[in-house]
């Protein structure tokens, strides 16, 4: 995971970036824990 202070630089130059990658993120975790459970 990102550190907050790199995270937080994303958010002020491409908050459109940003919440696609933590879209991404999260969407990716969830993935992999729904195949864990599987």
């Amino acid at each position: 995971m990102y550190t907050l202070g790199f995270e937080t630089c994303l958010d002020k130059i491409f908050p459109s970036v940003a919440a696609d990658l933590k879209f991404s993120y999260w969407e990716w975790n969830v993935t992999v824990l729904l195949n864990i459970q599987r």
